[in-house]
């Protein structure tokens, strides 16, 4: 009997997946031996191995369950450039003002160009687009909590932000409902599963191996000997020597 609560159509699965789905045909062996291990196949780790590859580093990726099926290709595809740094689930934020979140910012800045550099070098077709993006202000209080941000965004993130109050909502979208927002013009989109996807065809295009279903347990060993249980055997990956 199906689920009432659900309508006929819905899908137990990410939208995003309807373009691409994660999955582990070609089921790559864990390799004998590698030089760098990379535990984790989703946006960072494919990068890394990217990177890695182009330098001439062997490199091997494992993944626990298929390549990309994670967080990667299931969040909402948004590139923020740094605007989200501080913010956590507990409620607490990070003091804008402070050196450290004007270093972080300054990181989400550069993750941003490297994102959009990784994209147009690579030739990834993933819908990638500097949208901007409108962050609405319930009340006053949140409109002055984010108009005192505006001068760290610009300065650290290169935000290109500013205010926008209730009067001129209607230039960014078609209600009145927020007290207001702040309007990030550097701040992009771009589509999470077939990003993941690009990622993973040019690394393996450079002959990484990508190890699904091989998620990494224990590490052991010492400098110059280390072992990496995987759950498809084990993996030596020799270290750097001891001074």
């Amino acid at each position: 009997m199906a689920n009432p609560v659900f309508h006929p159509d819905y899908k137990p699965a990410p939208y995003w997946w309807e373009a691409w789905k994660p999955a582990d045909e070609q089921r790559t062996e864990v390799p004998a031996e590698t030089r760098v291990a990379i535990i984790g196949g989703g946006y960072a780790g494919l990068a890394t191995a990217l990177e890695l590859a182009k330098l001439g580093v062997e490199c091997v990726v494992l993944e626990a369950t298929a390549p990309g099926e994670g967080a990667s290709s299931r969040n909402g595809g948004g590139v923020s450039g740094g605007v989200n740094i501080g913010k956590s689930i507990t409620g607490s934020t990070l003091d804008s003002n402070s050196p450290r979140a004007a270093a972080l910012l300054s990181d989400g800045s550069d993750a941003f160009g490297v994102i959009e550099a990784l994209i147009e070098s690579e030739g990834i077709e993933c819908h990638w687009r500097r949208s901007g993006r409108f962050v609405g202000a319930w009340t006053p209080k949140h409109y002055d909590s984010q108009a005192k941000k505006i001068d760290r965004l610009n300065e650290s993130a290169q935000s290109g932000a500013y205010m926008l109050p209730r009067e001129r909502l209607r230039e960014e979208m078609a209600s009145d409902f927020y007290y207001g927002g702040m309007v990030v013009e550097r701040s992009g989109q771009l589509h999470p599963a077939l990003y993941v996807k690009g990622l993973l065809d040019r690394v393996r295009a450079r002959g990484v191996p990508v190890c699904g279903y091989a998620p990494a347990g224990r590490i052991t060993g010492e400098p110059g000997a280390w072992r990496i249980e995987t759950g498809r055997g084990e993996l030596p990956a020799p270290g750097p020597a001891a001074p």
